[in-house]
């Protein structure tokens, strides 16, 4: 069986897309689980964290191996056009960069929100409203900490067939309060998946960017880049799979009566346990503190947070179990089956 670096260039783009798409997957797999053992308000909650604790780790990471530099709303939006919250063609994204301090993007079609909407008003809302708030500006700050991303119109839809699905405008103020890291953001950072090298192998084939440098560009597509590049940032993407699965099992550790009650590797669930987990979990987050990434990009993602303890001894549990598979971290190369075409 092949691997990423023996695909001709023609057959690596929709393979880069199948993995962008997984951390989509991944959330599907998930959240059913989180809602069926501790409640639908805890979904919300534990998706805050996924998404809040890994992007600004993987959005610097990415940053670093594209050489994106600035931290202006330029440098925001390459950032999200190689985030696998934003995947392309199952999110049909457009950018309008005004200056280095203003820009906006819309979706004119959002296949999360295909997803969520015929399960009603409150889950569209929590989606939409009480996860991006807090994991937008998180991902927004991993390249300025005064950046900010507020919804000019999002669902639910009025009417019903709203196009484009939501508009957003990202600023950059420098009246802002600069946005300090939770202990969450700051935990998932310091596992030693967060600094896990990613070198781009040379290129096989002429044509394609090398990186992302110079200007923004609105119409970027993973086919613009070459060969060599296209195999490091499949296997970037792999990472922040990764991430967010990590971000999410010490979530849970955190929130949950036993490590085990969600099926984590620990063991199964065990009856009679819900009561307290759901309590736990299905408390409202408070306003969320994210994150000064200066840090993240100049030191490959670790921090300097020496001598901080864990939250809970389930916390550590699943931080042990974390690093155990972080010695495996780029996943197999074996199944490329892709339904997406090669635009990317």
């Amino acid at each position: 069986m092949p691997g990423l670096g023996d695909l001709p260039r023609d057959q690596l783009v929709p393979v880069v897309l199948e993995y962008m798409m997984v951390g989509h997957l991944i959330d599907r797999a998930l959240m059913p689980q989180v809602a069926v053992r501790a409640g639908v308000d805890a979904v919300d909650d534990v998706a805050i964290d996924e998404w809040l604790g890994a992007s600004p780790t993987y959005t610097a990471r990415m940053q670093r191996l594209m050489g994106i530099e600035g931290d202006d709303v330029g440098a925001i939006m390459k950032g999200l056009q190689l985030d696998v919250g934003f995947v392309h063609q199952y999110m049909g994204v457009s950018y309008e960069l005004a200056d280095p301090q203003h820009g906006a993007f819309w979706l004119n079609h959002c296949g999360a929100l295909m997803d969520v909407e015929p399960h009603g008003e409150a889950r569209v809302v929590g989606m939409c409203h009480h996860i991006e708030d807090p994991t937008f500006d998180g991902t927004a700050v991993a390249t300025n900490p005064r950046a900010r991303i507020r919804p000019i119109h999002r669902p639910p839809r009025i009417p019903s067939d709203r196009e484009p699905h939501c508009h957003w405008t990202i600023t950059i103020d420098p009246q802002n309060e600069p946005i300090d890291p939770t202990a969450h953001t700051l935990r998932v950072a310091q596992l030693p998946l967060a600094s896990v090298p990613n070198e781009r192998p040379p290129d096989r084939e002429s044509g394609g960017k090398r990186d992302y440098r110079g200007p923004f560009d609105p119409a970027f597509r993973l086919a613009d880049l070459s060969d060599g590049t296209l195999v490091a940032v499949a296997r970037e993407f792999q990472e922040q799979v990764h991430l967010l699965t990590s971000s999410a099992e010490l979530s849970l550790a955190d929130r949950l009566d036993d490590e085990r009650d969600l099926g984590l590797p620990a063991g199964r669930a065990r009856p009679g346990r819900g009561g307290g987990a759901q309590r736990d979990v299905g408390r409202r987050l408070g306003p969320q503190r994210l994150g000064q990434q200066a840090a993240l990009r100049q030191q490959g993602g670790a921090h300097g947070a020496e001598g901080q303890s864990r939250t809970s001894r389930k916390a550590a549990a699943a931080a042990s179990t974390v690093r155990s598979i972080c010695s495996g971290v780029w996943a197999s190369d074996g199944n490329h089956a892709s339904n997406c075409d090669g635009g990317g």
